[in-house]
């Protein structure tokens, strides 16, 4: 008795891609040697017809395979029709979670706000939540998840940017390799800060101690320092990133003498909540039909800011705001 097909509508993200790595994708639990042999067998076809596996699909093709060849294993379905990652036993992402949080969305790109202790990607992130959101996204497919165009540490908080397309994450990769994209932070750093810094130590990463220190072959790292206010051994600025080092606004204010208070690794002083340091806005030079925005910002979450508040009072966390809800003139 033959067996039937199960079909799989492609999406704009599998668009222009080989049938053979759409459906590794698509089929995750099959070796590559299976799915090679299940081309060719006509167990995996295109439309209804068999095909080979260099051949390239298109949006709305259907992707159909012998329900034999998966059964009793997890399978990426259309979004609509199996939970993001494909992962069997795990509870549903509850999308919920992401109220109130997304600062901006197109059908390129979703910029969502970051809460402290929480991971950009992996099982149980953030991104997670992502992937759920956008999985019945127009442009949604097979071949393409949805994920982070840049990272940020587990306990610095504030705008991350997704993918939701293919193109979107291409162009926005493009952009921030090209420094079109300015990134700027609040800090509360350990000691007085009273005017603008530049910090340029050349960086290196220790894997080890996972740590990023001053080495004379290091890699170039620019952070510009703009004080907002300070006391009490502590000073509130907005710090703006030329470069992209892991770690690099803590390392950079550690080897200038004022470390994140909080920040432990980097000899910080002790601060109740941990250290803050938040992503507060983004600006983009030259928008373009899939990145058209110029300039993104989000508050302190509220537990940050109102340590802020009780360190500098409402005036400092006015300034602080007003400075990141406009973008940077440097």
């Amino acid at each position: 008795m033959a067996s039937r097909f199960v079909s799989i509508t492609l999406g704009p993200n599998d668009d222009g891609r080989r049938i053979d790595r759409v459906a590794r994708k698509a089929f995750p639990q099959l070796p590559l040697s299976r799915i090679y042999s299940a081309l060719r067998s006509g167990e995996i076809r295109l439309n209804g017809r068999r095909i080979k596996g260099d051949v390239r699909v298109a949006a709305g093709d259907s992707l159909d395979v012998q329900e034999r060849l998966i059964s009793g294993a997890p399978v990426s379905l259309s979004p609509d029709e199996n939970a993001p990652n494909g992962t069997a036993g795990s509870p549903a992402p509850d999308i919920h979670d992401l109220e109130g949080r997304i600062v901006y969305e197109s059908p390129h790109l979703l910029v969502v706000a970051k809460q402290r202790g929480e991971l950009v990607h992996g099982p149980n992130s953030l991104g997670t939540l992502v992937e759920a959101y956008l999985a019945s996204s127009p442009a949604a497919g097979v071949s393409f998840t949805p994920g982070p165009v840049h990272r940020l540490d587990r306990n610095t908080t504030g705008l991350v940017m997704y993918g939701a397309s293919l193109r979107g994450a291409q162009e926005m990769s493009r952009a921030l390799r090209a420094h079109r994209v300015q990134k700027i932070y609040a800090a509360v750093l350990t000691g007085v800060v009273t005017e603008k810094q530049r910090w340029d130590t050349p960086l290196t990463r220790d894997h080890r101690t996972h740590r990023s220190d001053a080495a004379d072959h290091g890699q170039t790292a620019v952070t510009l320092v703009n004080p907002v206010a300070s006391g009490k051994n502590a000073s509130l600025v907005v710090a703006r990133i030329v470069t992209g080092r892991t770690h690099q606004i803590r390392a950079h204010a550690s080897i200038n003498g004022t470390p994140l208070l909080g920040d432990n690794k980097y000899g910080g002083l002790p601060f109740a909540g941990g250290y803050i340091l938040h992503a507060g806005a983004l600006t983009v030079a030259d928008p373009t039909e899939i990145i058209d925005f110029t300039h993104l910002w989000t508050p302190l979450p509220s537990s940050a800011g109102a340590r802020v508040r009780h360190l500098f009072g409402n005036v400092a966390l006015r300034a602080l705001y007003e400075l990141l809800s406009v973008p940077s003139e440097e």
